[in-house]
């Protein structure tokens, strides 16, 4: 299964539950496993993160006209949810920012480990935490300053050690993420 593949799966079981998860006090919601799509295991748990990556690499993707109206109409529930609870929205996406920036800091600890050798696949799963990060930051009024620190001290160590080499998702969503502000996923181990 592939990269959209596994996003559009997950996001056609993650939608019809957004609004249970944000009235819940669970960060990492399971997924109903009865809603009868093929959910990957590395993304068989919702969170405001998740949803918000697959989103945005989905609409990068030129469906063909089905699969695009049905995005669209998942796309617009997100919406009105979002709209309808943005308190609960806001709440857990800054619920999500201190685990992602522990992850990611994880993550960086291990590709920057001079005796590992990260294969390509773990780092382009791995680097998907900064992405996330990225979405979540967007949907916080006031990030708290800490973690705007944390992440700038992160994405300093990444920057200072690895050059960009090369993109490292499915080539059609290059144009969806452009390297000038997602430039950590330009950088290959």
């Amino acid at each position: 299964m592939n990269l959209l593949d596994k996003d559009w799966a997950f996001f056609q079981a993650a939608v019809p539950e957004l609004e249970d998860y944000l009235l819940s006090p669970v960060l990492f919601w399971p997924l109903n496993l009865r809603i009868g799509y093929p959910i990957p295991e590395d993304l068989n748990r919702l969170t405001l993160g998740n949803l918000l990556l697959a989103q945005a690499r989905l609409n990068a993707h030129p469906w063909p006209e089905p699969q695009h109206r049905q995005l669209a109409q998942l796309t617009q529930q997100v919406q009105q949810i979002r709209e309808h609870w943005r308190a609960n929205w806001q709440k857990k996406a800054a619920q999500e920012i201190p685990t992602r920036l522990n992850l990611w800091k994880q993550a960086l600890a291990e590709a920057l480990d001079p005796s590992a050798t990260p294969s390509s696949t773990m780092w382009a799963y791995q680097v998907r935490h900064r992405a996330i990060l990225h979405f979540l930051f967007l949907e916080i009024p006031t990030i708290e300053p800490s973690h705007r620190e944390a992440l700038a001290a992160l994405d300093q160590r990444l920057r200072s050690t690895k050059p960009l080499n090369g993109f490292l998702w499915e080539p059609e969503l290059q144009a969806a993420f452009p390297p000038e502000t997602f430039w950590f996923l330009y950088i290959m181990p």
